[in-house]
């Protein structure tokens, strides 16, 4: 898996910008921004996980880090979504953005009915 965690973030990447969903959307965006920070371009790690939030319908609100997407519904994957955001965020020069997004991630999603 080490060695194929390019393909696959390609892959993933070229699945969500084929499909309609933006759950499926995001994660592509998401899946090529952690290959990108891994390579180390942080520039577009961070062009990435901005694009993930954009493909959200409700994309007016893609600055409010601690807004509930399919992705972070229950937050049981370490470092995902805002903490993701909050880093590549700093490293892109941005730091009182990205300490927004640490104020939120451990805050529960908020759901609604």
């Amino acid at each position: 898996m080490e060695q194929d965690r390019g393909a696959l973030a390609r892959r993933m990447h070229r699945h969500g910008q084929e499909s309609s969903d933006p759950a499926v959307q995001a994660y592509g965006w998401n899946a090529w921004g952690l290959h990108q920070w891994d390579t180390g371009h942080i520039g577009a790690a961070y062009r990435s996980f901005t694009a993930a939030d954009s493909a959200r319908p409700d994309a007016r609100d893609a600055a409010a880090p601690d807004h509930d997407t399919p992705l972070r519904r229950d937050g049981s994957i370490p470092g995902e979504g805002p903490g993701w955001r909050a880093v590549t965020t700093a490293l892109h020069g941005d730091v009182a953005t990205a300490l927004t997004f640490v104020d939120t991630w451990d805050r529960p999603a908020t759901r609604t009915p």
